[in-house]
């Protein structure tokens, strides 16, 4: 169990089950979601690599819409559809959560649904753009962004967050995604892969609670769950987090993912991107901090950015997390 690996850094399994969160997934109309996001307006891009937008729905909720075309690759529908298998099957407080789906090859079928006085606006709208078919998923939405822009700002900037300011909050980021974790391991049935655990996967809500995401290329366990359950497929992820054995041989486990929780904690440690170019070339994390860990030299390891000296007992709070990480 994931447990092994952490006790007694992270809490038992039993909180993992109680922080389970039930809800119901919607199936959204095109016009809902056209009507929630301002018509995809500029305004509303989040990220516009992805596609994703915030939206307002009618009942106030503001969501992320991730959007997607006939235009894009195969691989990103499948990445759809992965979504929309798995996350109805993780309903944990640090996994993101569904909200649902508008699946549509015949746009205008769906803005008649809508109350008249919209249709003509909608319509109006629809007949500039390119009629296509559409996959669209409505998620909850993380005011904070990912994890990886707190810890990596954009060059030059002077931003300073919650996350890397105080190094309790670090330490509950990683908690966080280490219990949603073992739900995807222990409680998930059944169990669950995510295969690209990483910071930009992390998202932060407007109290810093962590949410895991991006479950595009999971994997769900078809047979029973044990430390020696792999299986043979083709490699992805993200360069840096993927793990060693996966790498080489093509064999994703279970622990394919502790492994990337383990590349995380020494990121969130260090505040150092995952690979890192110098002018002899890539240098990646791990070979920078595990012979600093060995070595007993935790106070070389940390972030040095402005943030607060660790006192004594955080200290070896952090110095159990770098082991941990090793």
């Amino acid at each position: 169990m994931l447990t092994a690996h952490f006790w007694p850094l992270f809490q038992e399994s039993t909180v993992v089950a109680q922080e389970v969160v039930p809800y119901e997934t919607h199936e959204f109309t095109f016009a809902e979601i056209v009507a929630a996001t301002d018509y995809f307006g500029p305004h509303t891009v989040i990220e516009s690599a992805r596609s994703v937008y915030k939206g307002r729905l009618r009942d106030g909720r503001v969501v992320a819409v991730k959007r997607i075309t006939d235009r894009q690759s195969d691989s990103t529908k499948r990445k759809f559809h992965s979504e929309l298998d798995i996350l109805p099957q993780l309903r944990h407080k640090h996994i993101v959560r569904l909200l649902g789906s508008c699946v549509t090859a015949t746009k205008d079928k769906r803005l008649l649904t809508n109350p008249q006085q919209k249709k003509k606006r909608l319509l109006s709208w629809w007949r500039k753009e390119q009629q296509e078919p559409e996959w669209l998923t409505v998620y909850e939405y993380t005011e904070n962004g990912t994890l990886f822009h707190h810890l990596h700002p954009d060059q030059g900037s002077s931003e300073l967050s919650s996350v890397t300011v105080p190094w309790k909050t670090r330490i509950d980021v990683l908690l966080g995604v280490s219990r949603a974790i073992e739900h995807m391991h222990c409680h998930a049935n059944p169990p669950i892969i995510h295969r690209d655990i990483n910071t930009q996967n992390i998202l932060l809500d407007a109290n810093w609670v962590p949410h895991v995401s991006g479950f595009g290329l999971s994997l769900v366990c078809d047979k029973a769950m044990s430390e020696e359950f792999e299986m043979t497929c083709p490699v992805v992820g993200t360069i840096g987090y993927i793990d060693p054995e996966y790498m080489t041989r093509g064999h994703v486990k279970l622990t394919s993912d502790v492994y990337a929780l383990g590349i995380m904690m020494l990121e969130v440690l260090t505040g150092r991107k995952v690979i890192q170019e110098d002018e002899q070339g890539a240098i990646y994390l791990k070979s920078f901090a595990v012979p600093v860990i060995e070595a007993g030299n935790i106070r070389g390891l940390l972030d040095t950015r402005p943030v607060p000296e660790p006192t004594p007992g955080q200290l070896r709070a952090l110095e159990h997390v770098a082991q941990t990480a090793r």
